[in-house]
């Protein structure tokens, strides 16, 4: 069996950019999942106040800067 350096090492300049091409697409996506969640968030929140559910421990902010200074003040 052999080691995953040695395998590396065996990795053509393709197969590099190859992975990294790969590497890329899968972030892509990931993101296009995070937006297309976004997106859904206002219709979430509605069906969570119709069904009742206590929303009053969620903070709510607007921006990511607004989210770091909300972590960092706590």
């Amino acid at each position: 069996m052999r080691g995953a350096l040695s395998a590396a090492e065996d990795d053509t300049p393709r197969d590099v950019l190859q992975r990294d091409d790969e590497t890329q697409r899968a972030r892509s996506e990931q993101l296009r999942s995070e937006l297309a969640e976004l997106r859904q968030a206002p219709k979430i929140a509605q069906t969570l106040v119709e069904l009742g559910a206590d929303l009053s421990s969620i903070v709510a902010l607007v921006t990511l800067e607004g989210g770091i200074a909300h972590v960092l003040d706590r």
